[in-house]
Formats: C-alpha cells, sequence, structure tokens
C-alpha cells in the first residue's frame, strides 16, 4: 500500500523554518491546541501535490502561504514543501505493460521504494510570485505530477483527500455519483479517463487532416494562381526587352545628334580662335600706344615742375591757410556780435532799473519831512511817560518796604520744605544710578560671556542645523522614492494584467481565425465538385472554374437566379475547346464523371437584347419586372456570353401574380423561385435548401476573419510593445527598490550622525540657557531700576522747579529792593 511517510516544510504558514514531521505505520493522528498548525499540515501536503487552490488551504493568495517572518520589504522570499511516498507495496498497474518512460518529467519506475515530491513558492521584491513542482529532483509541471499522482491512485478529483463536509456529500448524493466515485477508487475511472484522452485527441487528428486538406486546396489554388502571374511576368519580361531595345535605339540617334554638335562645336572653336589671335595683336598695339603715351605724360610733368610747380603748391598751401584763418575770424565775429546784443540788453536792463531807483528817491525826499516830526513827538511823549514812571515806582518802593520783609521769612520757610521733600529722594536716587551702572556692568559682563559661548558653539549649531536639514531632505527623498516604487509596482502590475489579457484575447482571435477559415475553406470546398477537383489536381491548364464560382449577387436575387440556372451552375469555363476536349477525355480515363465545359472561344449567348414583352413594348404594363437575370449577376467583362448562354432572355419578377400575366411571352423567374417557361410551364411550390447544393458567391462576401486578422497583427504589436514596457516598468522598479533602501541607509547614518551630535551640544545649550536667563534676570532688574529713578526723577521735578521759583523770586525781590 502507498503511504506518506515523511512531510518536510520550510517557512510554509505557521512553520518559520524548517520542519520535518515523520508518518511512521500506525500514525492516524495530529493533536494539540488551537492555532498550533494542524491544519497547515494537511494543507502544506495539499500544496505540495496540487490538490487544492490557495482558497481551499483558506488563503486569498499563493504569497498568503509564506511566513510572515520570511517575508521582508523589499526582498526575495521562498517557501517549499517536500511530501515522501512509500512505495514499498506499490505495483504498476498491468495495462503499463510495453509503455517507455516519456522523454521529459518524472515517472515511478517499478520497485521504486519511495518518491519524492517537492513544490517551491517564490516572491520577487516586485510581489510577483512564481511556482515550482519536482518530483524526485526531476523539474516539472503539474500535468506530469498530476499523472504520476493517478498512478498511485491520487486523483486531484478524488476521494484520497476528506475535507470537512465531504463526508455528508457522499452519503446525500445520488447513486450515479456515488458509483463514479467507486470506479475512481477501483481505477476503472483511469480508463475512462484515457478513452476521454484518446477521443480528443483522434478529434485533434481529424481536426488538424481536415485543416491539412484544406491547406492543400489552398496550396493547389495558389500554384494555378502562381502559373498565371508567370506567365504575366514572362510577358513583362518581353515587354521590358522591347523597351530596352527602343532605349538603346534612342541612344544610337542621341549619340549621332552630338557627334553632329561636336563637329559644329568644333568649326566654331576654330573661328573663335582666329579672332581670338587678331584681338590679341590688336591689345599689343593698344598696349605699345598706352606705353608711349605714359611717357609723354611723364615728360610733360617733368616739365611743368621745372617751370615752378612746387612753388605752385607752396602758394596754393598758404591760401587755403588763409582761407581757414577766415573762417575762424567769421567765426569770432559772429560771437562778438551776439555777446555785444547781450551787453546791450544788460545797459537796457541796467537804465531801467536806474529810473525806478531815481523815481523810488524822489518819493522818499517828499515823506522825509513828516517821519522827523513823527519822530520828534514820539521822543517827547517818551520822555514824559519816563517821568511819570518814575514818580510812580518811588511811591510803591516806599510802599512796599514793610510787605517785602514778610515775603522773605515765607520764601525761606518753602525753601526748608522743599529741601526737606527733595532731600530723601535726591539720596534714593544717587543709590540708584550706582545700582544701575553695576547692573549694566553686569549685563555687559554676561552678554559677553553669552557671545563668547554662541561663538563657540556656532559650529556645532551649524552642523547640527545641516545635519536636521538634510534629515528633512532624506524624508521628502524617501517619501518620493517610496511614492515612486509603490507608482512603478501598481503600474507593473497594471501592465501585467493587460498582457494576460491581450494574451488570452491574442488566444481567442486565433482561434475565431482558425474556425472563420475552416469555414471559408469548406464553403468553398462545397462548391465544388469531385470531377473539377480531379481536373484541378491533374495540373491542366485554362480551367476557370464554375460557372456558380464566377458571379456574385446580391442576396435579394440570389434565389431567383438559382432558380432560373439550374443546372448549369455546375458547368465548368475554359479557355477553348481544345482543353474542353483534354479534359472529356481525362474524365473518362479516370472514370470521373460527366461534366459540361463552356469554352470561351466557342460559346455564344442565347440571350436576344431582351425578352419578347421588352422587344414589343418596353416593360410590361402590369410592373413587378426588375429586369433581365443576366444583368442582376456581378460578373468579369469576359463572361458575358457565359451567363447569357445559362440565362438567355429570362426576366426577374417581384412575384408570381405579375409574373403570370406574361406568361407564355418570355422566360420568367420570381424572387420566391417559381419558373414560368415561355412554354407555359410553370414550376414552384416549396424549395428545400441542400447543404451541397451550388450558389453564387455574394456581392459582399468577404473574408470575415480579415478584421480579426487586423486586429490579431494590432493585437501583436500591443502585446509586444506591453511586454517592452513591462520589462521596463521592472527594471524601473528595481533600480527604484535599489535607491529606495540606499537612500533608507543613508537615512539611518544620518539619524545616527544626529543624534551624536545632540548629545555633544546637549552641555553647550543647557549653559547659554543658563547665562541667557541670568541676563534676562539682569535685564529685568535694570529695566525696573531705571523705571523707578524715572519716576523719583518725574516727583522732584516740581520740587526743583518751585525751589527755582522761589530763588528767581529772592533775586528778583533783592533787585527792586536795590533798585
Amino acid at each position: 500500500m502507498v503511504f506518506i511517510d515523511q512531510v518536510s516544510l520550510t517557512h510554509f504558514k505557521s512553520f518559520g523554518g524548517s520542519v520535518t514531521i515523520p508518518l511512521e505505520p500506525g500514525f492516524t493522528v495530529v493533536t494539540g491546541p488551537n492555532g498550533s498548525g494542524k491544519s497547515n499540515i494537511l494543507d502544506g501536503i495539499l500544496f505540495c501535490l496540487g490538490l487544492a487552490s490557495s482558497r481551499g488551504m483558506r488563503a486569498e493568495r499563493l504569497p498568503d502561504l509564506i511566513n510572515n517572518n520570511a517575508l521582508k520589504q523589499g526582498k526575495a522570499s521562498e517557501a517549499s514543501v517536500s511530501v515522501r511516498f512509500d512505495l514499498r507495496g506499490w505495483q504498476p498497474d498491468t495495462a503499463e505493460d510495453g509503455l517507455e518512460a516519456p522523454e521529459e518529467g518524472p515517472w515511478i519506475k517499478a520497485g521504486q521504494t519511495e518518491w519524492t515530491v517537492t513544490r517551491r513558492l517564490r516572491v520577487a521584491p516586485g510581489g510577483t510570485y512564481s511556482t515550482s513542482y519536482s518530483a524526485d529532483g526531476v523539474p516539472c509541471n503539474l500535468q506530469q505530477l498530476q499523472t504520476q499522482l493517478r498512478r498511485l491512485r491520487l486523483d486531484p478529483d478524488g476521494s484520497n483527500v476528506v475535507m470537512q463536509g465531504d463526508v455528508t456529500r457522499i452519503v446525500s448524493m445520488s447513486a450515479r455519483d456515488r458509483r463514479e466515485i467507486i470506479d475512481e477508487l477501483a481505477g476503472v475511472a483511469l480508463f475512462d479517463s484515457r478513452i476521454e484522452q484518446s477521443r480528443r485527441k483522434l478529434d485533434d487528428v481529424q481536426e488538424r487532416e481536415e485543416r491539412c486538406r484544406i491547406v492543400e486546396g489552398e496550396l493547389e489554388a495558389s500554384r494555378t494562381r502562381l502559373e498565371r502571374d508567370c506567365q504575366r511576368a514572362r510577358l513583362y519580361q518581353d515587354l521590358r526587352q522591347k523597351v530596352q531595345l527602343g532605349r538603346q535605339q534612342e541612344q544610337v540617334l542621341v549619340v549621332e545628334q552630338n557627334r553632329a554638335q561636336l563637329e559644329q562645336l568644333a568649326q566654331n572653336s576654330e573661328q573663335l580662335s582666329g579672332r581670338r589671335e587678331s584681338e590679341q595683336q590688336a591689345l599689343i598695339q593698344g598696349q605699345e600706344q598706352l606705353k608711349g603715351a605714359a611717357e609723354e605724360l611723364a615728360a610733360l610733368q617733368e616739365a611743368v615742375k621745372s617751370l615752378g610747380e612746387d612753388q605752385l603748391i607752396a602758394v596754393q598751401g598758404q591760401l587755403a591757410e588763409l582761407e581757414a584763418a577766415g573762417r575762424e575770424l567769421q567765426r569770432r565775429a559772429e560771437r562778438h556780435q551776439q555777446q555785444a546784443s547781450e551787453l546791450q540788453q544788460q545797459r537796457h536792463q541796467q537804465q531801467q532799473q536806474r529810473a525806478e531807483l531815481q523815481q523810488q528817491s524822489q518819493q522818499l525826499q517828499s515823506t522825509d519831512d513828516v517821519q522827523q516830526r513823527q519822530l520828534a513827538d514820539e521822543a517827547c511823549r517818551s520822555a514824559e511817560a519816563a517821568v511819570e514812571l518814575s514818580r510812580r515806582r518811588l511811591a510803591e518802593v516806599a510802599g512796599r518796604s514793610g510787605s517785602w520783609m514778610e515775603e522773605q521769612q515765607e520764601r525761606s520757610r518753602r525753601r526748608q520744605e522743599l529741601q526737606a521733600l527733595l532731600g530723601p529722594q535726591q539720596a534714593e536716587a544717587v543709590q540708584l544710578d550706582e545700582r544701575l551702572r553695576q547692573e549694566q556692568e553686569r549685563q555687559q559682563e554676561l552678554q559677553a560671556e553669552l557671545d563668547r559661548e554662541q561663538q563657540g558653539n556656532g559650529t556645532a549649531a551649524e552642523q547640527l542645523k545641516e545635519l536636521q536639514g538634510t534629515q528633512q531632505e532624506l524624508l521628502q527623498l524617501i517619501a518620493k522614492h517610496k511614492q515612486r516604487v509603490q507608482e512603478l509596482a501598481e503600474a507593473l502590475s497594471l501592465q501585467q494584467r493587460t498582457r494576460i489579457r491581450l494574451e488570452q484575447e491574442q488566444q481567442q482571435l486565433e482561434r475565431d481565425i482558425a474556425r472563420h477559415d475552416s469555414r471559408r475553406e469548406t464553403l468553398q470546398e462545397s462548391r465544388g465538385t469531385g470531377a473539377l477537383r480531379l481536373l484541378l489536381e491533374a495540373g491542366l491548364d485554362g480551367i476557370h472554374g464554375l460557372v456558380a464560382q464566377l458571379a456574385e449577387v446580391d442576396d435579394r436575387y440570389r434565389l431567383a437566379l438559382e432558380v432560373a440556372a439550374g443546372g448549369r451552375l455546375s458547368q465548368v469555363v475554359v479557355d477553348d475547346d481544345r482543353i474542353a476536349a483534354r479534359a472529356i477525355e481525362l474524365l473518362k480515363q479516370r472514370r470521373a464523371g460527366r461534366l459540361t465545359f463552356l469554352p470561351l472561344n466557342k460559346i455564344r449567348s442565347s440571350a436576344r437584347g431582351g425578352g419578347a414583352a421588352l422587344q414589343r413594348g418596353g416593360a410590361p404594363s402590369g410592373g413587378g419586372c426588375l429586369g433581365r437575370a443576366v444583368e442582376l449577376l456581378h460578373f468579369e467583362p469576359i463572361y458575358r456570353d457565359v451567363f447569357g448562354h445559362v440565362f438567355g432572355d429570362t426576366l426577374v419578377y417581384s412575384d408570381l401574380q405579375s409574373a403570370r400575366r406574361e406568361l407564355g411571352r418570355s422566360r420568367i423567374v420570381t424572387l420566391e423561385g417559381e419558373l414560368l417557361e415561355r412554354s407555359g410551364a410553370m414550376t414552384g411550390g416549396s424549395l428545400q435548401q441542400r447543404s451541397g447544393s451550388l450558389s453564387f458567391g455574394r456581392a459582399n462576401d468577404g473574408d470575415e476573419a480579415e478584421p480579426l486578422r487586423r486586429r490579431l497583427l494590432e493585437l501583436g504589436e500591443t502585446l509586444v510593445a506591453s511586454r517592452r514596457r513591462e520589462a521596463e516598468l521592472s527594471r524601473q522598479l528595481e533600480a527604484a527598490q535599489g535607491e529606495f533602501s540606499s537612500e533608507r541607509s543613508r537615512q539611518a547614518g544620518v539619524e545616527a550622525e544626529l543624534a551624536a551630535a545632540q548629545r555633544a551640544h546637549g552641555p553647550q545649550v543647557t549653559r547659554q540657557a543658563q547665562l541667557q536667563a541670568r541676563l534676562e534676570q539682569v535685564s529685568q532688574s535694570l529695566s525696573s531700576d531705571q523705571t523707578r529713578l524715572q519716576e523719583l526723577q518725574a516727583s522732584m521735578q516740581p520740587l526743583r522747579q518751585d525751589l527755582e521759583q522761589l530763588e528767581q523770586g529772592e533775586a528778583a525781590s533783592s533787585d527792586s529792593a536795590d533798585a
């Protein structure tokens, strides 16, 4: 019997380290308190063997299965589970006799005593994860592993592991479901799955065979098309050779024309050479004449110089100097005239001032006598007043001599009172002055000491401030890097989801395109016959195809035209009667049936330009005629006689009621498929469509898969760009995480330096704070003393003023007494 004898867990769920659990024979139960990890052992077995999803193991995602202590921010982490099976009682199934081990993946050999399965879960720094399986150290995928587990009667959908609620489900299920479980345990389900797998493979082979057959047909059609292209290429080569020959002839004509022009240019060159020689001789003669004229000019200049040219030049120089002096004198004369006009104006102004002064002098002389009389009167009155004042003062002194003594006594008493009040205040003011002087000196000493402390602490404070600034910058930078890492992680996750969605859409498009291609090729093949396919495979040239394949028609007229054409849809169009004869001979040899051929060089249209009704009077009077059948088709002009032969003068009517009016006049077909012969015969009724019947192509027939192909091409480009973008985001995320880690390390170093600087700077700051507090106390005391001194001075000021007034009164009294 196969059983598990050992389970090894590493960083799986609650197991932080590596744990190996032996399961010896007779081991039946795991007990322990809640939260001790009993269920995690079973979850580990399910995880290792791939028998449950993450939710089945009580986790939202696979990374949640890794122990929390193993997960570190920005670092990779890994969990693994190994399950060892004891195979000493296991023998391979007899159905496996003769089977060879696969080239890839694990394989349990006969006689093997133990088998170990390991599954690893790795989480990358960016949050992405991957999982891998291995059996006895051989890497494999889940499907390969499950294949080996089925050999051990461990089916992923089986009942080897009974979870909570499974017993109730088995008891309450139907007899059929219960029988399936029994078949699975008995090994019958394995054969059923193999039968189903063989059927699927058979279907795949048949589908692949059908696809190959379709591809073969495409290749045959491509070969025919390429042969036609080859003929056109040969024709193009012939035409190109003719064009090259014409160009060569043209070049010969151009050479002859250029040769004639060259001869003409040679003659012109000889004529120009003769003219050049004559002109050179004329030039030499002119140069000789010029040389003689130059010699004659030099002789004349010598003669002029001998006749007094030096004196003439000297006179001309003096004349130029005189002209310059004359211009300078003229400028001075203009300036003197301007000064003379200014002096004239000043003289005129002075004369006006002189007249005004003379006028004022006359006015003053006229008023002089009156003023002298007034002054004399005033002097007389002043003398009389002085005499009267002296008399009154003498009387007052005589009357005041008694009261003066009383006033002096009162002033002495008042002076003593003021001095009694002023003395203590003056003493207190002197003490305050002395205290203020001492406090100011103390304040200066404390300020000097504080300045020395501040100067001594300046470097440390600057360093501390610099470290604090660096710390703030690092915090901001770390926040930016953290946000950048989060943004890149989100962008990478979004890009991965987008890539997965695009890959799924790409696979779906490929399946849709394959389905469309298969349907289109099957439809195209259904429109042909076996005999025509035989002719095409034989390589017979000149075959255009079936009549049904050479025209397109709108869906509205399809039924009517197919009924009107009838069996002629299966007739084959060829280039000429020679090809038709060869094809008939080939069909005889191969015993491939019969075909009707329409050679283009012999076929003649049976249409006479319109039906009898149209010939006699245009369109029928009753209406309903849609036109001639041959006019409702879309085909190449080369096939006009072919379709004229197929349809003749057949008319198309909208319904049977309108077509009956023309019965016996023309061959008519209705849109519903009723056929009225010229002889009067009428064919109609229910029309059954057959899947293999021939039909015209639609006017709007196109490759339905073309939009899908365009979308697939766009999707491929988008997917390439998405993968490139995903790789770029991964690179940026790794770089950003590296920068983030380095900035965090730098932040830790700066914080350590800042703490050390703060510890070293602490006593200095304390001493500076104490000095500052003492300085503030002295400043407060100084301020209060200054305030008290100002109050004393304010209170002494009235007393001093009163004392000064008394002294002034005494002085005034003494002066008056002396007077």
